[in-house]
């Protein structure tokens, strides 16, 4: 199950840049990632789940103000979605609310 959201969180991947096609913007997350620019999926979800646990729902690669963040969705036991905005370089957790 862990490893079905990974792959189904990888394929939503987006990094907003205006107008790029979804080709593209997987190609360059890809680069960025094989470049070590930022961190796996992988360990950006282990990150998640050591302060929240739940389903992954969504996931999204942003920039938001100049720094890469991916942004997760995660529903919780109580069918409660939360939001998580984890920096994508560092793995620091820079919010948390319910959604």
């Amino acid at each position: 199950m862990g490893r079905l959201i990974q792959i189904a969180g990888f394929s939503a991947l987006l990094l907003l840049q205006g107008g790029v096609p979804a080709d593209e913007d997987h190609d360059r997350v890809y680069e960025m990632r094989r470049a070590g620019d930022i961190l796996p999926l992988e360990k950006i979800l282990k990150i998640s789940r050591q302060h929240l646990s739940g389903k992954v729902i969504e996931v999204e690669l942003e920039k938001e103000d100049g720094v890469l963040v991916y942004e997760l969705e995660i529903l919780d036991d109580r069918n409660r979605v939360w939001k998580m905005n984890i920096d994508a370089v560092k793995g620091l957790i820079l919010q948390v609310e319910e959604d």
